[in-house]
């Protein structure tokens, strides 16, 4: 289950409470000649001329520009790559292999009196119900 962590909720309360001063300052005519974010350094010019600030463009931006919430967004995008990763089964290998067998304990130019080869694809199958539950806590933390 996703929760929000309690900075989130703190800082839209204080966002809100600051914007409204923000624009109840502009129509009341006093001029704030401009606001700088911390964490891109953008500068939003406000002049007088202008309309004021659309509320629902402040905490887009807010929400756009927040390091924790795109941390949080970050960190959710991974969580979901595990799904797929967590349902899927381990991957197959490969083995060739050869064996000299001989009971000759001198080899003269690479010659033995037997040679053993062997091939073979192996593949890990989990137990039944193992790759649904893994798949479910996957889910379950994302």
């Amino acid at each position: 289950m996703n929760r929000i962590p309690l900075k989130i909720f703190l800082f839209f309360p204080l966002f809100f409470v600051f914007s409204c001063t923000v624009i109840s300052a502009r129509e009341k005519g006093i001029s704030t000649p401009q606001k700088q974010t911390n964490s891109k350094n953008v500068i939003i010019e406000m002049n007088e001329t202008e309309a004021p600030l659309d509320l629902k463009w402040l905490i887009h931006e807010a929400i756009e520009q927040n390091p924790e919430i795109i941390a949080a967004q970050k960190r959710l995008n991974a969580a979901k790559a595990k799904i797929s990763q967590a349902k899927s089964l381990d991957d197959p290998t490969i083995r060739i292999g050869s064996y000299d067998m001989s009971n000759n304990p001198v080899n003269v130019n690479g010659q033995t009196e037997m040679l053993q080869q062997r091939y073979g694809v192996s593949q890990k199958i989990p137990f039944p119900g193992k790759l649904r539950l893994r798949n479910e806590v996957a889910v379950e933390e994302a």
